[in-house]
């Protein structure tokens, strides 16, 4: 199973042809195969920060799609920057998700993407490998998985949806191992934490 985000900054005034060129790909995209998902997220804080998360098994045939084909060239032609993170899966795997796959009208998403200070790795690793379990059991909690990245040792992706923002703000981040984590990441992580933090919500 091949696992990927990708980060879009596209320029204002090209927004809604992105949109609608994303749409058009995702509806044949899930139509392939082994395609299990394509989702799209606006960022809360930048317009023009849009981030992708898509789970699918032959990237090659994927890519040959007539649907994949106009994306790829609406991306060349338009001027839009793109990122993309191959991942690789942590302890725990990720959990495939139910069907149907509802997601409220509050609902927020999070991309947390850290550098980590040389010597830290596997201790955050360990430390995820305790957190990710607990996390899945919060009432508020419908995704969380840890990532690594493909080809960067020192980069980490927690891809995590939540029911609203207060489950994660007021509930999740109260409880004595999420503090634990970020005692640990505030002393592994150069920066401000809550910059890696992309608040995001889904388009639907």
């Amino acid at each position: 199973m091949i696992t990927r985000i990708v980060k879009f900054t596209v320029p204002t005034e090209q927004i809604d042809a992105f949109k609608a060129s994303f749409a058009t790909a995702a509806t044949g995209s899930l139509k392939e195969p082994g395609f299990e998902q394509a989702r799209l997220f606006a960022a809360r804080a930048d317009a023009n920060t849009f981030f992708a998360y898509e789970r699918l098994r032959d990237q090659e045939a994927h890519a040959a799609m007539p649907h994949t084909r106009q994306l790829f060239e609406f991306l060349a032609s338009s001027g839009t920057q793109v990122e993309q993170y191959n991942l690789g899966e942590a302890d725990p795997a990720p959990v495939p998700l139910s069907e149907p796959d509802v997601v409220g009208d509050d609902e927020l998403a999070v991309f947390f993407i850290f550098s980590l200070r040389s010597g830290f790795r596997e201790k955050v690793l360990a430390q995820f490998a305790t957190h990710t379990k607990q996390a899945r059991m919060e009432p508020g909690n419908v995704v969380f998985d840890l990532y690594t990245i493909e080809g960067n040792e020192d980069t980490l992706i927690v891809y995590e949806r939540w029911k609203n923002e207060a489950a994660l703000m007021e509930k999740h981040f109260a409880h004595p191992y999420a503090q634990q984590t970020g005692a640990l990441l505030t002393e592994a992580v150069p920066g401000d934490l809550v910059e890696a933090m992309h608040f995001s919500t889904e388009i639907r």
